[in-house]
């Protein structure tokens, strides 16, 4: 357990830093006041940083020296666009628990190497892959990372985990077929790629009925054409497809793929897709996350760890999870209800939090980092 009197001491200092952080929420890819409060922070207590990923920062306390494994802890950034910028998705607590947990290691002079990886554009895509591409897990090298998100309807004081799939893969896509436009009272003359469309439809929606485990593919829109007298010379369909299994995903993937070569052949139509930010399903290390359970159950009490239940949502903490990275991936949920607060839905206008899952993040990090090196 890490120093609870050190942790009561930070812990208004943190709710501060909170506050000032969701006075200041940015959108994905934009987080340079953001970027700012934290280096600004980091400064004050002479923890080591670097910009990386444009508004992004990596953070290391230790000396690598002392050790041959490198645990980091990743928080997300960007705000959502509502009312300009917001944090309705809590990412504010995440950086505010990241930092709380540097901030609490550095004052007890922490020997061994922790990275604090801060990672922009979660919202729209695109941040981890731009950490991980621009070496933030590398030099030194990160044996495991832990990410976390704030989880309503789950009270403060606890946490949720599984060594399973904890969130689904995205595969937005956008379909475009085009054919050749002209006058309605001559369709001889054009090919109308709307054909094609639905045709793509009617034969993604029998592939469905055909398709076992547990997924989510749903066409979102079919468009094409403004008059009733002509005829488009483009149509475009577009849905989205969700798993916990990358079979399925493939599978899903190929099938679309494929059909669009199909239908375009048939109806004699040029067809491509478009994949907006795809991510895969968020699949931790099972021996990692094991441990990381035993130890929050040792800390916190069984009754404030719980199963967490997979869902259709996406998180882009995925990407470190990846098997070829040699990374082990850990990744739990935050409670935050406590009263009204926290009982809205992450992305809600009405989202809110209890600021006493903060001291609960930052002693549960700062503790499991302790030992982790033991």
């Amino acid at each position: 357990m890490c120093n609870l009197t050190l942790t009561n001491k930070l812990n208004e200092k943190l709710i501060d830093i909170r506050k000032e952080l969701n006075k200041n929420a940015e959108l994905s890819f934009n987080e340079f006041k953001t970027q700012k409060i934290l280096s600004r922070i980091l400064s004050e207590y002479n923890i080591d940083h670097k910009f990386i990923g444009g508004t992004g920062i990596v953070a290391t306390i230790g000396d690598i020296s002392n050790d041959s494994k490198v645990i980091a802890v990743r928080a997300d950034m960007d705000a959502l666009p509502v009312n300009g910028a917001s944090h309705l998705c809590g990412h504010d607590y995440h950086m505010t628990v990241a930092l709380g947990t540097a901030l609490l290691l550095k004052e007890t002079n922490f020997q061994h190497p922790v990275k604090f990886l801060f990672q922009p554009g979660e919202e729209c895509g695109g941040g981890a892959v731009k950490l991980i591409e621009e070496g933030a897990l590398k030099g030194p090298d990160v044996d495991t990372i832990i990410g976390f998100h704030v989880w309503p309807n789950v009270p403060v004081g606890s946490i949720e985990i599984t060594a399973e799939a904890s969130m689904a893969s995205v595969d937005d896509f956008f379909i475009d077929f085009k054919g050749v436009g002209g006058h309605a009272a001559t369709p001889e003359r054009c090919i109308n790629p709307i054909y094609a469309s639905i045709d793509f439809i009617e034969k993604i929606e029998k592939f469905k009925k055909s398709l076992q485990g547990k997924y989510v593919l749903t066409i979102g829109g079919i468009g094409g054409g403004e008059r009733a007298n002509i005829i488009s010379e483009n149509s475009r369909v577009f849905g989205t497809f969700r798993t916990f299994d990358n079979e399925i995903r493939n599978k899903i993937k190929n099938f679309i793929e494929t059909t669009i070569s199909e239908v375009s052949k048939i109806h004699n139509v040029d067809g491509k897709i478009t994949y907006d930010y795809p991510y895969p399903p968020l699949i931790p290390n099972k021996i990692a996350t094991e441990k990381f359970k035993n130890f929050a159950i040792k800390l916190l009490g069984e009754d404030k760890v719980s199963h967490a239940i997979p869902t259709y949502a996406a998180e882009d903490f995925s990407y470190f999870c990846d098997e070829s990275l040699g990374v082990k991936g850990v990744h739990f949920r935050l409670g935050i209800e406590e009263d009204t607060k926290g009982t809205y839905p992450l992305h809600s206008p009405n989202f809110s939090a209890s600021d006493k899952c903060i001291k609960t993040g930052v002693n549960l990090l700062a503790s499991y980092l302790t030992s982790f090196y033991k």
